[in-house]
């Protein structure tokens, strides 16, 4: 069976970069994690604490030893500070499906980051990990990521009722998106 592979290099475009995470980004990340509107529209625990943190790079860990995930940090490619988070979760290996989730810190908000992370992390995932489509799923009141998902040249498919204990809008790439 196939598995996402880890990256050899970072991913970048010159205004956002792609990396794994570390142990040392623990700290850095409990405090930007806390902002209401990654709980109210996010899965992350709220209030998010240290423990949290450490969990989650072990959960990142296991995607990545399955082939299963492959959850990544957004970082400023100039300094290296962590701006937000992203991930690829393969759906289905016999028909090449994968779906992107993603946040981005409130600091860095407002910048286009999040659009350009996905198209690069799509782009990997066609390239490199050889699927066919990836999709991105958001919740209906959560306007700024559907704007993400429109920027990054998503095609909007429609809403999936109580998806996920809610209505979800379904988002989706395919390799001639790109060209």
């Amino acid at each position: 069976m196939p598995g996402l592979q880890r990256l050899d290099v970072a991913l970048s475009d010159g205004e956002v970069a792609l990396r794994e995470w570390r142990a040392a980004d623990v700290e850095a990340i409990v405090e930007p994690l806390n902002d209401p509107a990654i709980a109210r529209w996010t899965r992350v625990p709220s209030p998010y604490t240290r423990e949290d943190a450490v969990e989650f790079l072990a959960r990142v860990d296991a995607g990545r030893a399955t082939g299963e995930a492959l959850s990544l940090a957004m970082v400023a490619p100039a300094t290296g500070a962590l701006v937000g988070s992203i991930a690829l979760h393969v759906v289905s290996w016999e028909y090449r499906r994968g779906n992107i989730g993603y946040l981005v810190f409130p600091a860095a908000r407002g910048r286009g980051l999040a659009p350009r992370a996905v198209r690069l992390l799509a782009r990997w995932a066609f390239e490199r990990a050889d699927l066919a489509r990836v999709g991105i799923l958001t919740r209906v009141g959560n306007d700024a990521s559907q704007r993400v998902a429109e920027k990054a040249g998503f095609t909007r498919e429609g809403v999936l009722r109580a998806y996920m204990d809610e209505d979800m809008v379904s988002w989706s790439l395919v390799p001639a998106d790109l060209s």
